[in-house]
């Protein structure tokens, strides 16, 4: 017959070192996460700790946080299912005329996105993110990025528009898309997908 109080401590034992151990992982992680958000704060100047968690839910990090303001460029270029040549060079080009190395992890990645549609929920999330960017920009210089991004998401959407540079340079679907991109970034309340 086995001793009933023994058996009792050692399971009470296993499951306190269970608890102990679990918690240790979470705050392995948290000071993972941390450390990661401090990398990217330093990588895009960003302070503000729920720009940088947005941005980290999102799948950004130290070494592709330069892409999120191409989000917007991306989801353009989606907009009718595909990427075409046109679309891809404009994007790239506005990549590494940002900064991205063509051997780094971040020009990989931005290659990654013309292969494979993101999620509605990135493109959303990252609108959102740069949203906030923008409003903690003082109002003037906010405006003026917002208007670059905007102008570029036009540029990518007429890249590969008409027919020998004849006739419409941009799509009714990717117009839609660029004036969804347009209130967004301004915080318009009233725009949906």
């Amino acid at each position: 017959m086995t001793n009933q109080p023994e058996d009792r401590l050692s399971h009470e034992e296993e499951y306190f070192m269970q608890e102990e151990q679990r918690l240790l992982a979470k705050m392995r992680e948290q000071a993972r996460l941390e450390k990661e958000r401090q990398e990217m704060s330093g990588a895009a100047g960003i302070s503000d700790e729920e720009i940088l968690q947005g941005l980290q839910r999102l799948g950004f990090d130290a070494e592709t946080v330069s892409l999120a303001h191409l989000a917007p460029l991306l989801r353009v270029a989606w907009a009718e299912g595909n990427v075409t040549k046109q679309e891809r060079a404009t994007i790239l080009a506005e990549a590494v005329e940002r900064g991205v190395k063509q051997d780094s992890i971040a020009y990989e990645r931005l290659h990654q996105w013309l292969r494979y549609c993101p999620t509605d929920e990135f493109f959303s999330g990252t609108l959102g993110v740069l949203r906030s960017i923008l409003a903690t920009m003082p109002e003037e210089e906010g405006a003026s990025l917002r208007q670059e991004l905007v102008e570029k998401c036009l540029r990518v959407a007429a890249s590969s528009g008409g027919f020998f540079g004849l006739g419409r340079k941009m799509s009714d679907v990717e117009s839609e898309v660029v004036d969804h991109i347009r209130e967004e970034l301004s915080g318009g309340a009233g725009s949906g997908s």
